[in-house]
């Protein structure tokens, strides 16, 4: 959910602007597929009791617990609490912040006691072995973002992160960055990028930030990341040639086949076999 800044009044007597957390309501959580999904999908609300949510939520919560094995975690950004929740079926002590008070009000109510309305630049007066933070950050005005990575890399050694780099016309995204962005804010405070850990089973550009103190180790993940990269790269290029190559070769051959059946129909002995091959055809298709 996107975080509110300090009120800035205008003069004495005029209408105060709306918080920006009451963008985050009703309407928004009953839009929010449209909002997500391009017009050729649809999911329903973004409720508890849709199935759709829950079972999305649950496979996330699997892959984390399998793969990361936290004992703790903290959703920041938690919205109606369905990761919290489907963690905490799991095992895990998890709890959630979300800045909207409307959307901590629609938690389960088995769930309810480990939400609480937070802004993601308040001191979560814990640590954490985990915290996730799933688009959330590209709702943050950009005077926040710094504030708020900070304080996620205050309280745990690992940050699952992923946040939108295209998708601008959503409304409520106030601050839609590329991921370079958000390395940079991370590398401030000694937290780079997982090399050898795939997070896309959150989306293709989520993140596993972890604490490293050890540069040179940072600089050698980096790099072999970024020569099997390119090894990977370079050999897709050499299939996509030789793919390229076959398809000319084939053209090249269809051409030659329509050249050479062109020249047969014009001969007489075509001419003058039409109608025995009419009836031979005639006849095949009686037998079939």
């Amino acid at each position: 959910m996107r975080e509110s800044s300090d009120d800035v009044g205008g003069r004495e007597g005029s209408p105060r602007p709306p918080e920006p957390c009451d963008d985050y309501g009703p309407a928004y959580f009953e839009n929010y597929s449209s909002l997500r999904l391009s017009p050729e999908d649809t999911a329903p609300p973004y409720r508890w009791g849709e199935p759709v949510w829950e079972e999305s939520f649950g496979r996330i919560a699997s892959e984390i617990l399998t793969r990361l094995k936290p004992l703790t975690v903290l959703d920041a950004g938690c919205a109606i609490g369905f990761l919290v929740g489907a963690l905490r079926a799991r095992g895990v002590a998890a709890d959630g912040v979300d800045v909207s008070a409307w959307a901590i009000s629609q938690v389960a109510e088995q769930v309810r006691p480990y939400c609480r309305v937070s802004s993601l630049t308040e001191d979560f007066g814990q640590d954490y072995d985990l915290i996730c933070c799933i688009e959330v950050l590209e709702h943050l005005p950009p005077q926040e973002t710094a504030a708020a990575v900070a304080n996620l890399c205050r309280h745990a050694d690992a940050v699952l992160f992923s946040s939108t780099p295209d998708h601008f016309d959503e409304v409520t995204h106030l601050n839609v960055r590329p991921s370079e962005y958000w390395v940079g804010l991370f590398a401030c405070h000694g937290f780079y990028r997982d090399v050898d850990f795939d997070p896309s089973f959150i989306s293709p550009q989520a993140i596993l930030f972890r604490s490293m103190a050890f540069v040179p180790a940072v600089v050698s993940g980096y790099e072999r990341w970024a020569w099997w990269s390119h090894h990977e790269l370079v050999e897709v290029r050499k299939h996509r040639d030789k793919l390229y190559a076959e398809v000319w070769r084939a053209r090249q051959d269809a051409s030659e086949a329509e050249a050479e059946l062109a020249a047969l129909r014009s001969t007489k002995t075509f001419r003058f076999t039409r109608r025995l091959r009419a009836l031979w055809a005639k006849t095949r298709r009686r037998a079939e």
